[in-house]
């Protein structure tokens, strides 16, 4: 005899779910075009379509990336050597990307820096200027993309004699906003 009442008490608590209503939330999508009621002639309604504006804001910062290379080799007979320095990114349209060898002897009026004969020699030779000669240093924008390269060359020369050399070219880089 329980077994038949709780049969009936399961059947009638099933009944009584399925016969709830589902309340889900009522949620529209707005627009922009807003619907008017007018009269017209003041003897019959009508609706007019109106439009209004909606302000679509976004910001992003800007992002670049430099490739130097680490070592620039010169041709060992008439110094001169090259070498590709690249820029990619997404920059805004104000701002400019500075990649600028640095000139390190001011006495001079083209871009240079020392070369050093490596040697443990008491007779070591006089250092000797190396001369650089970017083809570009400045860029913008539209010089830039965020997914390829852009490569520029980067071309120096130096009065080589014999023995090893090295020295240091430094680059300095820098993103600025237009004034």
């Amino acid at each position: 005899m329980t077994h038949k009442i709780v049969s009936v008490l399961i059947a009638v608590s099933l009944m009584l779910t399925l016969a709830i209503p589902a309340f889900a939330a009522n949620l529209t999508n707005s627009t922009a075009d807003i619907t008017y009621d007018l009269a017209v002639d003041g003897s019959t309604a009508t609706a007019e379509t109106k439009t209004a504006e909606a302000t679509v804001t976004a910001a992003q910062a800007s992002t670049y990336s430099v490739k130097i290379p680490k070592t620039i080799s010169l041709n060992g007979t008439n110094g001169n050597g090259n070498c590709n320095v690249s820029v990619k990114g997404n920059i805004s349209g104000n701002q400019t990307i500075t990649i600028a060898p640095v000139d390190e002897i001011d006495a001079t009026e083209s871009i240079d820096f020392y070369l050093s004969e490596i040697s443990s020699a008491a007779n070591k030779k006089s250092n000797v200027i190396a001369t650089v000669n970017a083809a570009k240093t400045t860029f913008v924008y539209s010089d830039l993309s965020a997914a390829d390269w852009a490569d520029f060359a980067v071309a120096l020369s130096a009065p080589l004699t014999a023995g090893t050399w090295t020295g240091t070219l430094t680059f300095n880089i820098a993103i600025t906003n237009a004034a």
